[in-house]
């Protein structure tokens, strides 16, 4: 081997001992830069906002699937009351609370101010029943048909005398 050929493969050498060594210091370095990261305030507070951001939501969430459910069984108990109440709906005439409210004020208005006078005009149309709309109270139990009010008078003077019957026993066997 000449003098030559000698010191190109020295140098050879000694270039890819540089090259091994800056790959070392490369991979050595590369592992020490990312356990050295630390995360600055800003980062952290970016974090702790996302974390809650992301709770928030979750939070949102849940409590729309849990109306959503609510909302949902109601619907499904007021088609059960009415299919059970199909012939009278007088929860479902009006469509919500305040066109029921509307009415009720509409009739208070117009019934007379003083107390005896509103409850003359209520029994005295209440009493009428040729009235479609008390035939309807009276068919489902609202108020008490005249037939009804007879048989409770009956009833409670029958109890009445058996009460009497009964004390006057009890008195003769004392």
């Amino acid at each position: 081997m000449s003098s030559k050929e000698g010191l190109e493969r020295y140098k050879q050498e000694k270039l890819q001992k540089r090259r091994e060594q800056r790959l070392e210091s490369y991979y050595r370095n590369r592992n020490l830069k990312e356990n050295e990261y630390a995360l600055s305030d800003e980062a952290v507070r970016q974090r702790q906002h996302r974390e809650k951001q992301e709770k928030e939501q979750m939070r949102r969430v849940k409590e729309t699937e849990r109306k959503r459910k609510y909302r949902k069984r109601k619907r499904e108990e007021n088609i059960n009351d009415q299919r059970q109440n199909e012939d009278l709906n007088m929860r479902n005439t009006f469509e919500n609370r305040t066109e029921k409210h509307r009415a009720l004020k509409k009739l208070k208005l117009a019934l007379p101010k003083s107390p005896d006078r509103r409850v003359t005009t209520m029994v005295a149309y209440l009493q009428n029943s040729n009235s479609p709309t008390v035939r309807k109270l009276q068919s489902s139990e609202v108020i008490s048909s005249p037939e009804e009010i007879e048989e409770h008078k009956t009833s409670k003077a029958l109890t009445e005398d058996l009460k009497t019957v009964i004390d006057n026993c009890k008195r003769k066997k004392k």
